[in-house]
């Protein structure tokens, strides 16, 4: 029976380490679920697995993938001991469904884990800075005239104007329109819109023209007027507001410039004569003359006008009739509808529908002297029907010169311009005056008087002369039009004669309508060779001129400092800009970790709106930072950083505290992310990460079997889950270690129970006695 118990405490042993052969044939590999927050892993996770080397050097790593696809593989890692290990995937996409198995190889075969599929959270959505546009539909006015504002704003919740005049200040819509009311000045107009990250503004500045001068006057009589052939009189004329004045028609010198006031005489006259003076200011001109009579033998000419009908409802029509005797020309003046101008020495004109009384001149010369008669035309009017007059003065002008239109009515409740220039166009007082502004074209001003029993309208236009051919010129030049990769400059431009401006080219923002200057453009960051094209334009052509700004190429293998910059002035460093360091890259759970992140401006200029977003591992708790005041989202900390100075610099520091139940050797991430607005306006965005690892050995069942999470046990032990090999090597292995331990038994059950024949002889009796086992 001894001998039983050892042939079986033998085979017991010998089937021990068939199966621990089988055991080293298969490395075991357990894998475990991501474990992911809404807060802490919308856009990374953390993958987590336990290997069995069974003695022998086991590389592990894990496979993953988007969906239900493998895709990628993690960086390897080699353990010789039972040992838990962890990969973090970083840059995964919120919301997004993804799956990953643990695998292990070594010498002996390869082990694969569950495919097991996780969904990343959303991550909570960032407020974005806000923009504002503000423009005028015309930014240079005339005197006391108006224009529209109008602005729009993107990402913002609250709008406040300041500056401007005529009720500008104050709370305003998201966007919206302004009419600034009659201006007497240049007026800069504001505008500043915010939300809970930041704000944005914009200004416009509307140039007023000067107020307009006063338009000259001048008046010019005679001593005598009636004179005979041979006698002399004296001519005198006094002006106001006039700048220069000049005599025509008269004789002896009279023709030619003249002061403001003063006297001539006539000299001898033997003809009649008319002498004329026209004074000017830079608003216009008036004009005054006076007829000399001279008594002599000719023929004097005579002239007499009349009208078919001189009483007219209103409405109707009648024909003006004039004959002349002795009369070399005849010139019409006052009355409607055409009338005014040179006639004939004899006629008739149709005065066409009347609708309030109207006289009409009419003026006959010949080298004797003039003879002059009139006519009026009374129309009954409806006392309730309304009038309107209106006229111009002066009704020619010279290429961009003005004008003043002067209108009145009768019974009339409203009145209403249109066609016009200049802000003409619209509601306008039953009487009034409006300044034309300048004119390049001839321009026809009407208006429109109404009340309830109907409405007059009347119009006039003002005679604009030829243009002066002034062509625009342009001039582009670059602060510097060779600068270094990544390097920005400034583009100037000025220009003359130019109404409109339009740029082509460039880098981004440059193209599109510019104003005519004189103005510059900040280029950016450039990384190539960029050319920036203007044309400016008025209506007598067009002019056009360019720049080039080389860049020089980019200098490679030069070496990266310890710390790395944010390069505001043209561009950003995207490689390393902002650099985290943690003061406890080995903690044991309890300890305490320092988180410093360091950023640096070695720009020119400032950058803004700078935003810090660190994400800290689950498995930290946040106790204090400096600032001290970022907003928290769980495990996710955000600092409103404001501005950065041209070579200024700034830190953020963290401490946190690993949780005391945190498995040794678990890897934690630190992940940051910068954004900011650099001085071109554009927004820009880095990142940065550091690890650390947690201190101490990986116990052997430091996994937990009870987390129901997703968490899947392989098993480790020789009648556990996990026995069953995986890999033909182990199969065969196995089959072989059942066949040897069949064998076995049946040995050992063979040796046991054989039949045996045992003989015993005893010399007492002298006899033998056979036995059988």
């Amino acid at each position: 029976m001894k001998n039983l118990k050892t042939q079986l405490k033998k085979g017991f042993l010998l089937l021990t380490a068939f199966a621990f052969i089988g055991l080293l044939s298969s490395p075991l590999v357990t894998p475990k679920t991501v474990e992911a927050s809404v807060d802490a892993y919308c856009t990374s996770a953390r993958l987590n697995g336990h290997i069995e080397p069974n003695g022998s050097p086991t590389t592990v790593w894990f496979e993953w993938g988007p969906g239900s696809s493998i895709s990628y593989s993690t960086a390897t890692q080699t353990f010789t001991t039972p040992s838990n290990f962890s990969q973090t995937l970083s840059n995964l996409t919120e919301n997004t469904q993804y799956s990953y198995r643990a695998m292990a190889s070594n010498a002996n075969g390869t082990s694969t884990g569950e495919t097991i599929s996780f969904r990343t959270n959303t991550c909570a959505p960032t407020q974005t800075n806000p923009t504002v546009n503000l423009t005028a539909d015309d930014s240079s006015i005339p005197y006391n005239s108006s224009t529209t504002l109008r602005w729009n704003s993107s990402n913002a919740t609250s709008c406040t104007a300041n500056g401007g005049v005529n009720g500008w200040s104050g709370s305003k819509n998201l966007s919206g329109t302004f009419n600034t009311g009659s201006l007497s000045s240049t007026t800069t107009y504001n505008i500043t819109c915010s939300n809970s990250v930041g704000s944005a503004s914009d200004s416009v500045t509307v140039t007023v023209g000067g107020a307009p001068i006063d338009r000259p006057t001048v008046s010019i009589s005679a001593d005598d007027t009636s004179l005979d052939s041979g006698d002399n009189t004296t001519v005198r004329w006094n002006s106001s507001n006039a700048d220069t004045c000049t005599g025509s028609g008269g004789s002896n010198g009279w023709s030619g410039s003249r002061t403001l006031s003063g006297s001539f005489n006539t000299g001898s006259l033997t003809n009649t004569r008319t002498f004329t003076i026209t004074c000017s200011n830079s608003s216009g001109s008036a004009t005054d003359s006076v007829t000399i009579n001279v008594n002599d033998q000719g023929d004097r000419p005579t002239v007499d006008i009349r009208a078919d009908d001189t009483t007219l409802d209103s409405g109707d029509s009648t024909i003006i009739r004039w004959d002349s005797d002795n009369a070399d020309t005849c010139r019409a003046s006052g009355g409607r509808n055409g009338w005014s101008g040179n006639r004939n020495t004899s006629g008739s004109f149709d005065t066409g529908d009347l609708t309030a009384s109207t006289t009409y001149h009419i003026t006959c010369t010949n080298e004797f002297g003039s003879a002059d008669d009139s006519v009026t035309v009374r129309v009954e009017e409806d006392e309730d029907e309304p009038t309107v007059n209106i006229s111009a003065s002066p009704s020619n002008v010279s290429y961009g010169g003005t004008s003043t239109v002067t209108w009145t009515s009768q019974n009339a409740d409203s009145c209403t311009a249109n066609g016009g220039v200049n802000g003409w166009s619209g509601t306008r007082s039953r009487s009034g005056s409006f300044y034309t502004g300048q004119l390049y074209n001839n321009t026809t001003f009407s208006i429109t008087c109404r009340n309830e029993n109907g409405s007059a309208n009347d119009s006039v236009t003002i005679s604009v002369g030829n243009q002066v051919n002034n062509v625009p010129t342009v001039v582009l030049s670059a602060d510097s039009t060779n600068v270094a990769f990544n390097g920005a400059t400034t583009i100037r431009w000025s220009t003359t004669n130019a109404t409109s401006c339009n740029a082509t080219g460039g880098s981004t923002g440059w193209s599109g309508t510019r104003s005519i200057g004189p103005g510059s453009f900040y280029t950016g960051s450039l990384t190539g060779t960029r050319t920036y094209s203007m044309t400016c334009s008025n209506s007598s052509g067009s002019a056009s001129d360019s720049v080039t700004v080389s860049v020089r190429g980019q200098v490679l293998g030069t070496s990266t400092p310890a710390s790395a910059y944010l390069i505001v002035s043209s561009s950003v460093d995207r490689n390393r800009p902002i650099v985290p360091t943690l003061d406890n890259t080995n903690p044991c759970p309890g300890d305490d970790i320092n988180y410093t992140l360091t950023y640096q401006n070695i720009g020119t200029a400032s950058v803004r709106n700078i935003v810090l977003r660190i994400d800290l591992p689950v498995e930290v708790d946040f106790l204090t930072s400096s600032p001290s005041n970022p907003s928290q989202s769980g495990n996710t900390l955000i600092f409103n950083l404001g501005s950065l100075g041209a070579n200024k610099q700034g830190k953020v520091t963290i401490r946190t505290r690993l949780q005391d139940s945190v498995p040794a050797g678990t890897n934690l991430n630190f992940p940051a992310t910068m954004t900011y607005v650099d001085p071109s306006g554009a927004q820009q965005s880095v990142s940065a990460d550091v690890s650390a690892n947690v201190c101490g050995e990986v116990a052997v069942n430091q996994i937990d079997n009870n987390d129901n999470n997703g968490t899947i046990s392989l098993g480790a032990s020789v009648f556990g889950a996990g026995f069953l090999p995986d890999s033909v090597l182990g199969w065969l292995l196995l089959l072989i270690l059942i066949l040897i331990l069949v064998v076995l038994v049946r040995h050992l059950f063979a040796q046991s129970f054989a039949r045996r024949t045992v003989t015993t002889y005893n010399p007492t009796n002298g006899q033998s006695t056979t036995t059988t086992l």
